[in-house]
């Protein structure tokens, strides 16, 4: 009898249990669909201001534009670089307006401002296209109007490049186009014949030698595909699976949550490539975890910020910089990939294991299982959404184009998010997507093209062919000098400009003399490349940890401070590679896992030595290894 009435209160408890959570399933879709509503609700409120609606128009068509060209290839080289720009310029000039922080927000009279350069935009775009075939005939040759319209679009360039890039890049571009036109003014090596306006735009608008050469070339090809796929992605809800899925794995362990954000920002560094957009995505949710169970706020942020930095050095998206290094080498992008495997793999155990540190030293608990996310359920739910991004890593490692990969999985997104209805994307939400892709891709296009304005001068003037032995000359022949100086160009240049636009000035002006001087041509391509990716952890102008500060409610610097000492070994790797080229896949399997392997024991001891853990109450025995 005893045994019958437990048995009933154990069903009549499971009853319960059962129903409390269908009560939270069915509060959970309510709040949702009221969070759908809301949202179709504010971008049906953006119908009353025109430039808002505008920007969503533009970026709709950019969107449907590369996804046209992804699944028809049937678009000229430089009739699609001019399309793709000129859409970016469009959707620059509408999201960044003149004294308002956005279109949502009343016109000024800064507005004014903001219509003449869309007017001019369009005016340029409708002068090219309405006679497409005459003006690429016409490339050399240019006739007077010709000039007038290229001089007008470079012009719009360097604005865009202002609102986006910021002064850095403005001034750089600014001082090459004087020193094409008056080059005859310029003293010692910099001296030489000027360039007339005819041939400045000549070179640099109506060649793929300047705007559009290969960055801006690749960046309309595919990798504002790759963009579109992680809005996509994150959209669908695959977001919330990875963090999910980081904290089940590490948050049982000591410190779990700082190590969530380690893991979790490295799966989202597989789709997103982009530090501020990680850290906005995964910190808002790890770095109130991490303060929760003990760890600084300085800390929290800037495990955050290191994580998230480390998105763009993160297979296989690699942020863009990764296709333009592919391009620029001339070799498929696949090997590109391979070739960060090992120092993304060094990146990432380096932050763990100072992570793990940091908890035994301030003896952080664990999260408890209830603490912990349903990761079954997760997957029950959304376990499909890992299907597109595992299908584009095999299709990529299998040797196929990174646009036909990517436009591959940007077709199976639709369809399997699609399979079950809380991850189905509304029309309201695909364009929420395609907007925040094009926002995206904005900054990285304008650097692109800013860039663009520098080789395009360089190759005006013939500087860029007497400027590899000036360099090598100014170090003195010495390979360390040349090394630090790069260095030193690479973070000062990443306070003011994204990595692409790191890389790309880089890639004009000293990777030519790291090759010449005997370095691997990978690591003479990536050493700069990854100082532009971690010149956001690097003081005094550390973008990503000051994001990551916001977040935390601390000190800016402090959080800096603290990514750096996080990050050190980002600052090392690319002195690493230069000297042991195996660590960059180049050179046999035996010896890459040889050298890989020490490289390993090497950052544990690294990492001991900056945290300044020794002996007996090590967390893993005596020693620092």
């Amino acid at each position: 009898m005893l045994f019958k009435k437990d048995k009933q209160a154990a069903s009549a408890g499971s009853e319960k249990s059962l129903q409390e959570k269908m009560i939270e399933k069915e509060e959970a879709a309510a709040t949702k669909e009221r969070m759908a509503e809301e949202l179709i609700q504010g971008k049906i409120s953006l119908f009353k201001n025109p430039l808002a609606v505008a920007t969503a128009l533009v970026a709709v068509v950019l969107a449907l534009l590369h996804i046209f060209y992804a699944y028809n290839g049937v678009i000229e080289a430089w009739s699609l670089r001019f399309a793709h720009l000129t859409l970016i310029l469009l959707m620059c000039f509408l999201m960044k307006p003149t004294g308002r922080a956005s279109v949502k927000q009343k016109p000024t009279i800064g507005t004014v401002w903001d219509l003449v350069a869309i007017a001019a935009t369009l005016v340029v775009a409708v002068y090219i296209f309405s006679d497409i075939a005459g003006f690429q005939n016409r490339a050399g040759m240019l006739n007077k109007m010709d000039v007038i319209m290229g001089a007008i679009f470079i012009v719009l360039v360097l604005e865009a490049a202002r609102r986006t890039v910021g002064k850095v890049m403005v001034i750089l571009c600014l001082f090459f186009l004087a020193h094409t036109a008056f080059s005859n003014y310029f003293p010692g090596f910099l001296n030489g014949p000027p360039s007339s306006l005819k041939s400045i735009v000549n070179w640099i608008f109506a060649s793929t030698e300047g705007i559009f050469s290969t960055p801006v070339g690749v960046m309309a090809s595919y990798i504002f595909l790759f963009v579109l796929f992680g809005s996509l992605m994150i959209h669908t809800g695959a977001g919330e699976l990875f963090i999910d899925f980081a904290l089940v794995a590490t948050g049982k362990m000591q410190g779990g949550p700082a190590k969530a954000a380690v893991v979790s920002s490295a799966i989202m560094g597989t789709v997103s490539g982009s530090a501020a957009g990680n850290v906005v995505t995964t910190g808002t949710f790890t770095i109130p975890l991490m303060k929760k169970v003990g760890f600084p706020p300085a800390f929290a942020g800037a495990v955050e910020a290191c994580a998230s930095s480390g998105g763009q050095i993160m297979p296989p998206v690699m942020a863009a910089t990764a296709f333009i290094i592919a391009e620029t080498m001339g070799v498929p992008y696949i090997k590109v990939v391979v070739a960060a495997i090992i120092p993304a793999a060094m990146y990432y155990w380096s932050i763990f294991k100072m992570v793990d540190i940091e908890s035994y030293m301030q003896d952080l608990k664990p999260l408890k299982q209830e603490d912990l996310p349903d990761l079954k359920a997760e997957f029950k739910e959304k376990g499909h959404l890992i299907i597109p991004l595992a299908v584009l890593i095999i299709v990529i490692f299998m040797g196929m184009s990174a646009g036909k990969s990517v436009a591959i999985a940007i077709a199976l997104i639709f369809i399997v998010s699609s399979l079950r209805k809380s991850t189905r994307m509304s029309i309201t939400e695909i364009i929420c997507a395609f907007e925040e892709a094009a926002k995206s891709a904005v900054p990285i296009t304008a650097a692109c093209a800013a860039a663009g304005i520098i080789i395009g001068s360089l190759v005006t003037s013939g500087l860029n062919i007497r400027l590899t032995s000036i360099i090598t000359n100014l170090a003195g022949g010495s390979v360390p000098i040349l090394l630090i100086f790069t260095m030193i160009a690479a973070i000062i240049l990443g306070m003011g400009m994204p990595t692409a636009g790191v890389y790309i000035t880089l890639s004009a002006l000293v990777i030519p003399a790291l090759v010449n001087a005997g370095i691997n041509l990978y690591a003479s391509h990536f050493f700069p490349f990854f100082f532009g990716v971690f010149s956001s952890i690097t003081p005094p102008v550390c973008l990503a940890a000051f994001a990551a500060a916001g977040i935390a409610g601390t000190d800016p610097m402090k959080t800096g401070f603290e990514s750096f000492k996080l990050g050190l070994i980002a600052l090392a790797m690319p002195f690493f590679f230069v000297v042991n080229p195996a660590l960059l896949a180049q050179a046999s399997l035996p010896i890459c896992i040889k050298e890989a392997f020490f490289a390993f024991v090497a950052v544990n001891c690294l990492g001991y030595a900056i945290k300044g853990w020794w002996g007996k109450s090590s967390p893993h025995g005596s020693g620092c290894c």
